[in-house]
């Protein structure tokens, strides 16, 4: 598993992008993002970015369940 830089600024972007444009994130809002082993660094930037943006939020880690 990949745990993005800090420094990475593109996933944040990513992130932000998908939160504010698409998703119409506002602060206040609760977001849960459901995440296995293999998009978990995905799942850690939208939280990260959620939370910075005044979100609460949550991952839910589905890896225990099998998966595919």
């Amino acid at each position: 598993m990949f745990i993005y830089s800090a420094d990475n600024k593109r996933i944040f972007e990513n992130a932000r992008f998908v939160l504010e444009d698409i998703a119409e994130m506002k602060a206040g809002d609760t977001v849960v993002v459901i995440a296995d082993r293999e998009c978990y660094t995905n799942a850690r930037a939208l939280c990260d970015t959620a939370k910075a943006l005044g979100g609460n939020v949550m991952i839910i880690d589905i890896d225990m369940y099998g998966g595919e």
